[in-house]
């Protein structure tokens, strides 16, 4: 109640000045304002997400999510440490880092990411030439760590090299409906 939700395949591109364009399936572009709805942006199968999130939202499917190109945040919390743009990708099944031509030269990710019942993952990650650098900013959860490159004595062989940093304000916020744990109010988290 009182989010944004549809039954299709949904396309997301994040905007810097706090709306979301989007569509449904190859359908019309549409535009979202993020401050009109509760924060959770749901469909009932795949969702494609890139661009700049100016505000609090959780992106939500029983399916996989997809990152098509860098997904960042409109202020970066290691520059601005007051920023409140905070990103929750919850999917089902996977959240993949999609092998297209935007993603061959680093991608860059700042969001909380579960995957519920698989991986955060980079599709074909075992193929081609070295990307580059995966650099996200947030937090991983997910059933089975999943593969984002391969690497020989070398270095990275095929996908990406990771540059991972924990979003340490989300011991104190969290996306919008974003599961959390009672364990860290137990840890002494919450003060």
């Amino acid at each position: 109640n009182g989010g944004f939700y549809v039954t299709g395949v949904l396309r997301l591109v994040f905007q810097d000045n706090g709306t979301v364009r989007w569509r449904v399936g190859s359908g019309n572009w549409n535009t979202l304002d993020l401050s009109t709805i509760n924060g959770v942006i749901a469909s009932t199968r795949n969702i494609y997400v890139k661009g700049t999130v100016n505000g609090q939202v959780t992106v939500y499917t029983r399916r996989k999510i997809y990152i098509t190109n860098d997904i960042v945040y409109a202020e970066d919390p290691r520059e601005n440490p007051a920023s409140d743009d905070v990103l929750g990708l919850l999917a089902t099944k996977n959240v993949i880092v999609k092998d297209n031509a935007p993603n061959r030269d680093d991608c860059i990710i700042h969001a909380s990411i579960m995957s519920v019942q698989g991986s955060f993952t980079v599709e074909n990650y075992d193929q081609g030439s070295p990307r580059g650098t995966l650099h996200v900013l947030g937090g991983i959860i997910q059933e089975t760590r999943g593969p984002v490159g391969t690497f020989s004595w070398w270095g990275p062989a095929t996908g990406y090299q990771k540059d991972y940093q924990y979003d340490s304000r989300l011991l104190a916020m969290a996306p919008p409906y974003f599961p959390v744990s009672s364990k860290m109010s137990v840890l002494g988290w919450d003060e």
